[in-house]
This record gives structure tokens, sequence and C-alpha cells, in this order.
């Protein structure tokens, strides 16, 4: 194993892997990096791509749960014990139930891209305070 340049590796002894006693190696490398503004457009986008992609996994999942119960005669078991109190009439069909996982999944989408370019701003506010995040970043030896 050799070491990267500008950096000796000692074993347990003190050794470098040299064999040259007492040499130390050096210091870690330090970064820091700061978070101080992030921009709401950018997060609008992201967003609004995730949101959307997020709906058409619920929308899908929807349509698989259904198919799932429908397997196991749920939805029939509820229409015939809800029709009589509605006058016949199914209640639970597979267009009206991935239909409201799509209208429940388009409602989250457009709060999701609406409330996270909130929070970015909300978030620069704050950061002009602050300073916003900082992370320091260690190389191991």
């Amino acid at each position: 194993m050799s070491a990267p340049a500008g950096l000796t590796v000692q074993d347990r002894t003190g050794r470098s892997q040299d064999g040259a006693p007492g040499r130390t190696a050096t210091a870690p490398r330090r970064a820091v990096l700061g978070l101080r503004r992030i921009r709401p457009w950018s997060v609008f986008k992201v967003a609004l791509l995730t949101s959307l992609v997020l709906a058409a996994v619920a929308i899908a999942a929807a349509a698989a749960l259904y198919s799932g119960l429908a397997a196991l005669g749920v939805p029939q078991t509820v229409n015939d014990v809800v029709s009589p109190v509605r006058g016949g009439s199914p209640v639970l069909t597979f267009p009206g139930f991935v239909g409201a996982a799509a209208l429940l999944a388009a409602l989250g989408a457009v709060l999701l891209s609406i409330l996270a370019p909130l929070a970015a701003a909300l978030y620069n506010v704050c950061a002009s305070f602050t300073g916003g995040l900082k992370v320091l970043l260690v190389e191991r030896g």
C-alpha cells in the first residue's frame, strides 16, 4: 500500500512504511463548506418534478392496491353492503378509486410545488441573519 504524495503512513511502532523511524504524517486537510443562499426557482423546479414523479407512483400504487383488493373480493363486498343504502349504485369502483388517488396526488403536487420555494425563501431570510449552514469536512488519516 503506497501513500499519496505528501503523506507518510505510519504503523503502530511509529515507523513509516518506508522504514524510516520518527517521521510523522502530515495534518489532515480540512474544508469548510457553507450554504448561504438557495435559489427558489431551482427549488420550485426540483419540487415540481419530484412531486409529479411521486404522484405517478401514488396513482400506480392505488391501481395495484385496488387490483389486489378486487382479487380478494373486497370491493364487491363493500358494494353489496352499501348499495341498498345508495339505491343500487356501486360505491367502490376502479375509476373512482384511482380517480380519488389522482386527485389527492395532484393536490399534494400543487402544495409541494408552492410550499418548497416559500421554504427556500424563508431559509434565505434566516441565512442572511445567521450566515447559513456550515459543514466542516476533514480528511481521514
